[in-house]
């Protein structure tokens, strides 16, 4: 997407059809796509900044390093034990939350509020969790503060949604 992007100034037209016509809109909306598949220091430069309120992912299950029994962080997978001994450089998502967490900490700002895209059952308890698993084996001080400052909102499954229906 980077590679595609940028050399039309982050600009992407939204194509519609209805059966009947076709209508095309140019979509300006994106200020900058930053790529972290080799090196995560702009992304991270990126969410550091203060005046970052939301981050948010699209990634599959398999991006957040679960363990599939127990959908919570899997500490052993390789890409966590990668971020794990080189915790200021990761390259996981939930690596890179966590440092984007830890540096504004440091830096005495507000966390932002990491918002899941994903269509995942508990999407927002689900990352959130993986953050706290991940922060606790780092800095257990960082995760009582991610716990206790950070916001992660995700949406209801179908099974817990609580009714729309008036009370009778």
């Amino acid at each position: 997407m980077h590679d595609a992007l940028t050399p039309q100034d982050h600009l992407y037209t939204l194509v519609e059809h209805d059966g009947i016509s076709e209508t095309a809109e140019i979509i300006g909306s994106l200020a900058d796509v930053v790529c972290a598949a080799e090196d995560s220091a702009a992304l991270l430069g990126a969410i550091e900044r203060p005046g970052i309120r939301i981050v948010s992912l699209t990634v599959t299950e398999h991006g957040y390093c679960l363990d599939p029994a127990t959908r919570r962080l899997a500490s052993g997978h390789p890409a966590i034990a990668a971020d794990l001994a080189d915790p200021e450089r990761p390259k996981s998502a939930i690596g890179i939350l966590v440092e984007s967490l830890r540096r504004r900490r440091a830096g005495g700002n507000r966390p932002f509020t990491a918002l899941s895209c994903d269509n995942i059952q508990h999407n927002g308890h689900v990352l959130k969790h993986a953050v706290l698993d991940f922060a606790a084996l780092r800095d257990t001080a960082l995760a009582r503060w991610i716990e206790r400052e950070a916001r992660f909102p995700g949406r209801w499954s179908i099974a817990s949604r609580p009714s729309r229906r008036p009370a009778t």
